[in-house]
């Protein structure tokens, strides 16, 4: 990996980032990442992007094949599954079905809306959604309630039912 790959990226603004191939050619915009729920409100694993390719094809990029993530692009490297993504069973799209939900704080027991998730790369290069940006309810004559980022551990409500149905 890059060392200038950041080691937290907020999934919400890495949307419309342009993708490059290792010489620099466009191939592509973020659309979308995805990611595999685990049991135990461990924090989600980060499998890929979904890129939009030229003729608005959505297609999967494995996070093996990111090189360097930084602000204005993503770079990616070897060859790329042209064939139209498709999710499978146990995968959900970050931004698709886990933005804008409500879920709730553990410690106060408050219902909270998702803003965004941000993914951190660990030890072994595995990415995780470790961070929850949220807001807060708003107080009185506030239009947009408080917003605060939390970790993935500080709260509930993304569970595989509760997404597919909810």
């Amino acid at each position: 990996m890059s060392s200038n790959l950041l080691n937290r990226v907020f999934l919400a603004r890495l949307a419309g980032t342009a993708v490059f191939d290792p010489n620099g050619d466009p191939v592509g915009k973020v659309r979308d990442a995805v990611a595999t729920l685990r049991t135990d409100n461990l924090a989600p694993r980060i499998l890929g992007l979904v890129v939009e390719v030229p003729l608005r094809r959505r297609i999967f990029v494995p996070i093996t094949r990111v090189t360097s993530i930084e602000k204005g692009a993503v770079i990616i490297t070897g060859l790329l599954n042209m064939r139209r993504y498709e999710t499978m069973p146990g995968e959900v799209l970050v931004l698709s079905d886990m933005i804008n939900r409500t879920i709730k704080v553990i410690a106060s027991d408050e219902t909270v809306t998702v803003e965004d998730l941000g993914m951190e790369q660990n030890e072994s290069k595995d990415w995780f959604i470790s961070r929850v940006h949220i807001m807060l309810p708003s107080q009185g004559f506030r239009r947009r309630g408080a917003t605060a980022t939390l970790s993935w551990e500080e709260v509930i409500g993304f569970a595989h039912a509760e997404l597919n149905h909810g």
